[in-house]
């Protein structure tokens, strides 16, 4: 996930301009180091920097500088183009350098778990180390533990997405940002599974709704099963179109980590009457 992308996933609530501001905060800092190339980046934008340290480094400088800026004193900001003042008058740049200074710290945790998926071939192994890195607790709702989780689901999405070659498994659809990684045994159901990458699925948003509504599945030689309910009460054609018509496809199964049918067999039996 590039710094667009996730920043977009991050402020995606309707009416906020946060993430928008964020990008093109970056976008005017980058443009100042071209100018001023204080350290040493040769026009490579900050959205390629992976080292957290360095990370820090920039952002306390890019802090520091707008303050010197609303105070009236000389800064790198003097370089900017006159319609981007607002930027460090309203603090806009400091707000936007500590995002990404987020960003470049998620990289490195990232970094950390992809190593420990390449590195290992039982999805069970994986789950419990990567249930260690990220911290996830069993339980607790507090901002440090909420932070986790949702750090460790943000991976576990990528990772999905990833085995899948970026593809819903159903319909084949490649738009990365509708596409979603489903649990097999949810979050609550199962603790231990909850980062096995053999407990995932990769679906379209309207197919991962239905799965996790169970009003579909999938058998065991992995092809779509409707539920009593969903074939009993809908008749239009988008139905039609979209469900009827895919009962008993095969979905694409990945040569690494597919589902597990042991999960499927548990999801199968919960479906929908």
């Amino acid at each position: 996930m590039d710094f667009v992308e996730y920043t977009h996933r991050r402020y995606n609530k309707p009416g906020s301009r946060a993430g928008g501001s964020y990008i093109k905060g970056i976008e005017i800092i980058d443009r100042l180091f071209e100018v001023q190339d204080i350290f040493g980046l040769n026009g490579i934008s900050l959205t390629e920097i992976t080292d957290p340290a360095f990370a820090a480094r920039i952002a306390k400088f890019i802090k520091d500088e707008e303050e010197k800026y609303r105070h009236g004193q000389a800064s790198i900001f003097d370089y900017g183009q006159p319609n981007q003042t607002s930027y460090p008058a309203k603090r806009f740049c400091s707000a936007a350098i500590a995002h990404w200074e987020r960003y470049v710290n998620w990289l490195q945790g990232n970094s950390e778990a992809r190593g420990i998926v390449d590195s290992l071939d039982d999805g069970k192994e994986i789950s419990k180390r990567l249930i260690e890195l990220y911290q996830i607790p069993r339980e607790g709702r507090d901002a440090t533990a909420m932070t986790k989780v949702r750090r460790g689901q943000e991976f576990f999405r990528e990772m999905i997405l990833d085995i899948y070659e970026r593809k819903c498994c159903l319909s084949g659809l490649e738009l990365t940002p509708t596409l979603e990684a489903s649990h097999i045994r949810g979050w609550q159901e199962d603790v231990e599974n909850r980062m096995n990458p053999e407990n995932g699925i990769c679906l379209s948003s309207t197919y991962h709704k239905a799965f996790d509504a169970h009003l579909i599945s999938f058998d065991e030689d992995y092809r779509l099963i409707l539920s009593p309910t969903i074939k009993d009460r809908y008749t239009s054609e988008g139905y039609k179109k979209f469900f009827q018509s895919m009962e008993g496809k095969h979905i694409l199964v990945p040569s690494l980590f597919p589902p597990s049918q042991s999960f499927l067999q548990s999801h199968r039996e919960s479906l929908a009457v």
